[in-house]
């Protein structure tokens, strides 16, 4: 394998890690506070796009990752910046 594989491996790896532990929890949350939210009318097409953001940002929200009061605090505000969003 070549290193390139191995990175791109490691960072496509930590960007469904992100998905999981943070767009995960906050889609169930948003869908509990607020089911007539855009996020949760169009499920697969709000995936894409935080997917990507993720994927773009994946260096920046490693920080998140390390400090669980920092993963809560993203969360709150992911949230509540989802909510506004109609």
């Amino acid at each position: 394998m070549e290193i390139w594989q191995i990175i791109a491996a490691v960072y496509l790896s930590g960007t469904l890690a992100a998905m999981y532990s943070i767009w995960w929890p906050s889609y169930k949350l948003v869908r509990q506070i607020s089911p007539d939210n855009i996020m949760i009318d169009k499920p697969i097409l709000s995936t894409l796009i935080v997917f990507f953001i993720f994927l773009l940002f994946f260096p920046l929200l490693i920080i998140t990752f390390i400090i669980p009061n920092r993963l809560e605090g993203f969360i709150r505000g992911f949230v509540s910046g989802i909510i506004e969003i109609k």
